[in-house]
């Protein structure tokens, strides 16, 4: 597994990075993933489903192919908001170790990063990653438009752990630069973000990151669940048929920075909760945060 990456390991590896944990307790060890879902029943243009169901049918098909790459059997647990994925390891086997290797000895989606193998693959390769990321904890939904310039075009949104303050621009980098899908921002789960005119001061203002792409840039890699492709390429196909709807898809890398109202101060900017190199900072932009996580991408060419 350490030499040999094709597109199943490439999508396992999506799966894990945003909704995985290596449970290591020997004798047995587990790896568990965990496919949540927010509303019962999703809908497109056209078409309806109940989300429960589609999820379980598709978590049927993603264990036999996780199955087969991890040679172990992956037993499907269906909640009540969730779906989970569980594969045993009764020993330290080689795959076992090979994904801690991958991993760099991390245990959780909390902290998980993109394995270095995947940057340096081909971009079917890296296409199939991110399918294994967004099949875990993407979505699309009909609300999901973008205001301003582009108003009315749907996007994808893409969820990570508020915990894992590194992955969100590492995912942006490997979208645009590597295949060059524009993300038009990231939503960070930080207090000034999610809390913008400081209503509610004691409140948990730390929620999750949350990276947004227009469905029309997203359709070239897709979903491998299906009813979460079907819904895409309706709204791809309803967004390009408005004569009224702006064609221009931003890229926020390259420097265009909308002017927002800036944001209240909040108490909890200085959350012990929050990234060292942001802790104690005020920040009005997203594009902000995201100079101070490393992105190299917001500043104009």
């Amino acid at each position: 597994m350490i030499d040999y990456l094709d597109s199943d390991v490439a999508y396992l590896l999506g799966l894990i990075v945003t909704r995985g944990q290596l449970v290591d307790e020997p004798p047995l060890r587990r790896l568990v993933i965990t496919l949540p879902f927010r509303n019962l029943t999703v809908k497109g243009v056209k078409t309806e489903f109940d989300q429960k169901t589609q999820l379980r049918l598709g978590a049927a098909e993603i264990s036999d192919r996780v199955s087969e790459v991890l040679g172990a059997h992956v037993s499907v647990i269906p909640g009540t908001n969730r779906i989970s994925l569980t594969a045993l390891f009764p020993t330290n086997a080689m795959v076992w170790r090979n994904l801690a290797f991958l991993l760099e000895g991390k245990k959780s989606y909390k902290e998980f990063q993109i394995p270095m193998p995947i940057l340096s693959s081909s971009p079917d390769i890296q296409k199939e990653f991110i399918r294994g990321v967004v099949d875990g904890s993407g979505w699309v939904e009909p609300g999901t438009y973008y205001r301003s310039e582009s108003r009315g075009k749907r996007r994808v949104f893409i969820a990570i752990d508020n915990s894992n303050w590194a992955l969100p621009v590492q995912l942006c980098a490997l979208m645009q630069t590597s295949l060059k899908v524009p993300v038009g921002e990231i939503l960070w789960g930080h207090p000034n973000l999610r809390d913008p005119k400081c209503k509610y001061p004691k409140r948990e203002a730390l929620r999750e990151h949350q990276l947004r792409v227009f469905c029309e840039a997203f359709q070239q890699i897709g979903f491998s669940l299906d009813y979460k492709n079907a819904i895409l390429n309706e709204f791809v196909e309803e967004d390009l048929k408005a004569r009224d709807m702006p064609k221009q898809i931003s890229h926020h890398y390259l420097g265009k920075k909308h002017k927002q109202r800036p944001k209240a101060k909040h108490p909890q900017e200085r959350s012990t909760k929050l990234p060292p190199k942001i802790r104690g900072k005020h920040y009005d932009y997203f594009w902000q945060i995201c100079q101070d996580m490393g992105c190299n991408q917001t500043s104009p060419p």
